[in-house]
């Protein structure tokens, strides 16, 4: 049964019961060609949907994906934010059993686009929860898993913070940049201007960043926000954009 084609349906949605939920549910995350990239061939700007708890993906669906990016050789991507709070341990530890089970390896977002990571999958977390994601270290290493850190407010961290970033980073994860104070990229632009955006949300923690001895490399935009416009000003900076599979350049 499709979302909304029901009188059933019809009636949740009038109601305003759950239906973002069911809707969620019926758009199959294997079904979304968004977030599959092959190779050498992928653009600058990558899309990922997440797997938080609220998206309400399920474990039939993790495992659907990632036969589909082994079936079609390419990269399956996803994201998330705060392990144990926005997702599920249980999620995470299936989504990495179900990848070995089936020999996908998960890859760092640096490792994109040289070629011979068909049927993998790329995974990563954004915002600034160190704390949660130091706390993933051993899951992590059980699957020998790599995954993408995408960090903001690097600035506001503690150097005991900053330290277990470097610890992630030696452990083989990706750590790499998602502005200075989390601000949505397109009304910001609107408010004050592409270059107020460069100045105030990229360059300062991203210098920092790469001071400390990070090779930031990738690129996340807050909410997914993004345009042709902050695209092509962030392409100098960045090797990748990952958008979320809603914003996806079409």
């Amino acid at each position: 049964m499709r979302c909304g084609g029901s009188v059933l349906g019809a009636v949740l949605a009038w109601i305003g019961l759950a239906s973002v939920a069911a809707c969620a549910t019926e758009s199959s995350l294997p079904d979304d060609e968004n977030i599959y990239y092959a190779g050498v061939t992928e653009p600058i700007v990558l899309c990922a949907a997440s797997i938080d708890d609220k998206y309400g993906v399920t474990d039939d669906e993790l495992d659907r994906a990632i036969a589909r990016a082994q079936r079609h050789g390419r990269t399956l991507h996803l994201y998330a934010h705060d392990p144990g709070v926005t997702v599920s341990l249980a999620t995470i530890e299936h989504l990495l059993a179900a990848a070995a089970a089936r020999d996908a390896p998960l890859v760092p977002y640096t490792a994109l686009g040289s070629g011979g990571h068909a049927g993998s999958i790329a995974l990563s977390f954004d915002d600034n929860a160190v704390a949660d994601w130091t706390a993933m270290r051993p899951l992590l290493t059980q699957y020998a898993a790599h995954v993408t850190f995408f960090v903001t407010r690097y600035l506001a961290m503690t150097d005991d913070e900053h330290a277990q970033l470097h610890q992630l980073a030696a452990d083989g994860h990706d750590i790499e940049y998602h502005t200075v104070s989390h601000q949505n990229a397109v009304d910001y632009v609107a408010a004050n201007g592409i270059d107020a955006y460069l100045a105030n949300e990229i360059t300062p923690a991203l210098d920092a960043m790469r001071a400390d001895g990070f090779e930031i490399t990738e690129f996340a935009y807050p909410f997914g926000a993004r345009s042709p416009e902050l695209d092509d000003a962030l392409a100098p900076y960045f090797h990748h954009l990952r958008a979320i599979h809603s914003t996806c350049p079409r």
